[in-house]
């Protein structure tokens, strides 16, 4: 479905196609970009090489493993386990983007993603979905939100409808922290469409110690 040689104009106007067509449908997929945008991101600004990030990905090895790296340590969080989880794809961004030299994931969003601003936003339809909740105007929380509300009951079948105005804010929301990972690996001179991501060596950027 999604394809590395194309541009993010074009698959962001695919997608607002299926908005119009079927809003649950158009939410799943703009879902998946997220996540494949958030993986492309950390292959290309990750510090191991691309294929154990791979690994790493898929559970086959744990997040903060390090090769040919004496100073790795594991934690007792250490695990093998497939990435596939919002909470997850933090985990290894912190231990693979941010040791790296580069901004977390939340910080990432939070400064290029302001939620009022997302086309569709309504504050007192926003206010009443989020029970006036106000830390969840912050884009990281909101993110969360999603994720739990909407992601996780679309994909398991929890949930079968969205209505119209509610799908279309979303849809834009998610859509907007995916343009958000894409525009920061360009700025860091690495893009993530029209190439094939291929790191052999361990980046020698500067590390930064990650909290316990």
């Amino acid at each position: 479905m999604f394809k590395i040689y194309e541009t993010r104009e074009n698959r962001e106007e695919l997608m607002k196609k299926l908005l119009f067509e079927d809003p649950c449908v158009a939410l799943v997929i703009a879902f998946l970009d997220f996540e494949w945008t958030v993986r492309r991101s950390v292959l290309a600004l990750g510090k191991s090489t691309t294929k154990d990030i791979r690994a790493k990905f898929s559970g086959k090895l744990p997040i903060r493993f390090y090769r040919n790296d004496e100073s790795t340590k594991f934690d007792s969080n250490s695990n093998y386990k497939l990435i596939c989880s919002l909470s997850d794809y933090k985990k290894l961004w912190n231990a693979e983007v941010k040791v790296n030299g580069h901004d977390s994931l939340s910080d990432i969003l939070n400064s290029n993603v302001k939620v009022s601003n997302v086309e569709g936003f309504d504050n007192d339809k926003f206010n009443h979905i989020a029970k006036n909740n106000i830390s969840i105007k912050r884009t990281e929380q909101l993110l969360i939100f999603v994720y739990k509300r909407l992601r996780n009951t679309l994909i398991h079948g929890v949930r079968t409808s969205v209505q119209d105005d509610t799908a279309k804010f979303f849809f834009n929301f998610i859509v907007a922290c995916s343009r958000a990972l894409c525009s920061y690996a360009e700025e860091k001179g690495e893009p993530i469409y029209n190439r094939k991501i291929v790191r052999r060596k361990i980046s020698q950027k500067r590390n930064v110690k990650l909290k316990p």
